[in-house]
């Protein structure tokens, strides 16, 4: 793969958050819509990355990665707003609760890159990224459940 087409996808990412964030934003207007966007952001970040063992040609990446740019849109800054208005939150002030939130979101932008590289050590890179959609579009539905079942997030 050039090195030129690894650029053009990699923006095609960034492309896909800066026009498609603004405009799932002005939607995000209550709670429940909130939770539903994260909710969907998992799902399509999860089938898109399984796609990539039927597909995984330059056009199918790059589909596959904008859909990832366009779940990034939906689902993270759902989370922030969602986390902000929660009991927990609420009770230790907006700034330590974020702070809190912040801590353990970074956390996971360190540890994803090793897990990552440990499951392609593991298992090969197809089947990382396969194995990845899994656990996103099982995480999703399993937060699906929970929402479903009337636990709120603000209590």
């Amino acid at each position: 793969t050039l090195q030129s087409n690894i650029g053009r996808i990699i923006m095609c990412y960034c492309i896909a958050i800066v026009f498609a964030g603004p405009v799932f934003s002005k939607f995000m207007e209550n709670e429940d819509s909130r939770k539903y966007y994260i909710l969907a952001g998992g799902i399509i970040a999860g089938i898109s990355l399984m796609t990539f063992n039927f597909f995984n040609d330059f056009y199918s990446v790059l589909f596959i990665v904008s859909m990832i740019g366009i779940a990034h849109s939906l689902s993270v800054s759902s989370q922030a707003s969602l986390v902000s208005e929660t009991k927990v939150v609420r009770e230790i002030g907006v700034g330590t609760g974020m702070g809190v939130f912040r801590f353990w979101e970074r956390t996971g932008n360190v540890a994803g890159p090793i897990v990552m590289g440990s499951l392609i050590s593991s298992f090969g890179f197809k089947d990382a990224v396969v194995y990845t959609g899994m656990v996103s579009v099982i995480t999703s539905m399993a937060y699906m459940i929970f929402i479903l079942t009337g636990k709120k997030g603000k209590e």
